[in-house]
């Protein structure tokens, strides 16, 4: 029985001197040897350094990762990636580059090396980096429309000289510089003011277009710019040229309208809009996402009329209509795809239909026995040129009687 016993410790013991744990044993000391090499003054740039140490024993145990680790407050450690620099094990001297540093700032190094024990730090070293180029935050978009855009940025770092000028350059094409001439293609914003938060607006632009921006904030050092993004700006309405109308006669007329641009969309709808009445503040307009006009008290729509859904010159003869009558008409196109990107109309014209001519009402005077003088007068002249007047005479009311035309000028 004794010697099962035996045996079985033996075994024990065997496995545990042949097997590492999982985690440090408590209470034991790391023996690992390690130093922090001074950061050399001629590695240091406005982000980057040469850092290391050295490795003078394993502590018994090899080492597993050794690296260095830096931060802006005392006794940087492992547990923030970002600032954490590695290679392989191994003891004796190395260093490495780090990056990701801001310009004219003050930092704290360790070098580390870890083994079976855990993580053993070399003494803290200081490192502080050269003056450079201003240095940006994330960028946002805040609005947008067809033809411009407001964007905002925060300057993060000065890079250690004030920033004399900022904004943000934008271009069709990647990567716009300060040096780009302002145009609906490209161009640069300047802000005033010192804060290192600002807002601009970008007029003028192309619509559905997507641009590239960047801000941007200059300094004794340089000109600095942020992380490039992009915005597409939205559909416009259609522009047209203004309405137009040819051959009038007494019922018809010829209307005239052109699409010049449909402004980054796909025209749905174009045509005209016909009133009888001027009525305030618009005659008539029409709802392109119901596909029907608005009509204001007091207004009558006479007329509506729709042309192919297309840009360029689109003409209509209106038939129809009544005789010596003012109609007043609008022009109108909208985009299809997005329907909320507006509609347009042009300014309301008026024009009047042919018809007979309009006269004031006869005067008589100087009356006798045997004849009398007769007054009257022609207001319009219907559109249409005057080819005889004068006056008509009869003792029957229910008669035009005998007609008298008057010579002359027959004009109005």
């Amino acid at each position: 029985m004794m010697n099962r016993i035996l045996l079985f410790f033996g075994f024990l013991i065997a496995c545990v001197s042949c097997t590492k744990l999982d985690n440090p044993i408590m209470g034991l000391t790391n023996k690992v040897e390690i130093t922090t090499t001074p950061v050399p003054k001629n590695t240091v740039t406005s982000d980057t350094a040469i850092a290391g140490g050295n490795i003078s024993s394993d502590g018994g145990e090899g080492i597993i990762e050794r690296g260095v680790v830096w931060s802006l407050t005392p006794n940087p450690t492992t547990s923030v990636k970002e600032r954490r620099k590695a290679k392989s094990g191994g003891i004796g001297a190395f260093s490495m580059v780090i990056d990701t540093l801001l310009p004219f700032t003050d930092y704290y190094v360790r070098a580390y090396a870890i083994n079976y024990y855990g993580t053993v730090y070399g003494q803290q070293e200081p490192l502080k980096t050269l003056k450079g180029k201003p240095r940006f935050g994330t960028s946002a978009t805040i609005s947008k429309d067809a033809y411009s855009m407001k964007l905002s940025t925060t300057i993060t770092n000065n890079g250690g000289d004030p920033v004399t000028s900022k904004g943000f350059c934008y271009s069709i094409k990647a990567n716009p510089n300060v040096s780009l001439v302002n145009s609906k293609e490209n161009g640069v914003i300047s802000v005033p003011g010192s804060s290192n938060f600002y807002e601009a607006t970008i007029p003028g632009l192309l619509p559905k277009t997507t641009y590239y921006i960047r801000p941007y904030a200059t300094s004794a050092q340089g000109t600095g710019y942020g992380k490039e993004f992009q915005v597409t700006t939205e559909v416009g309405p259609p522009k047209l040229d203004p309405v137009s109308f040819f051959d009038v006669e007494d019922t018809s007329v010829r209307l005239r309208m052109a699409v010049t641009s449909a402004e980054g969309g796909t025209i749905g709808r174009r045509g005209f809009v016909v009133s009888t009445s001027p009525s305030y503040p618009e005659p008539f307009i029409y709802d392109l996402s119901k596909g029907s006009v608005v009509i204001y008290e007091g207004t009558e729509i006479r007329t509506i009329t729709e042309g192919p859904s297309k840009i360029g010159t689109f003409e209509v003869v209106l038939r129809n209509l009544n005789k010596g009558t003012t109609y007043y008409v609008r022009a109108f196109a909208g985009n299809e795809s997005p329907i909320n990107s507006g509609i347009t109309h042009t300014e309301k014209i008026a024009f009047t239909t042919k018809g007979p001519p309009s006269v004031r009402n006869v005067s008589v005077f100087d009356q006798s026995y045997y004849l009398f003088s007769a007054r009257g007068g022609i207001i319009g002249d219907g559109q249409s040129p005057i080819l005889e007047k004068g006056f008509y005479v009869s003792t029957n009311s229910a008669s035009y009687g005998d007609k008298f035309p008057v010579g002359g000028d027959l004009g109005v």
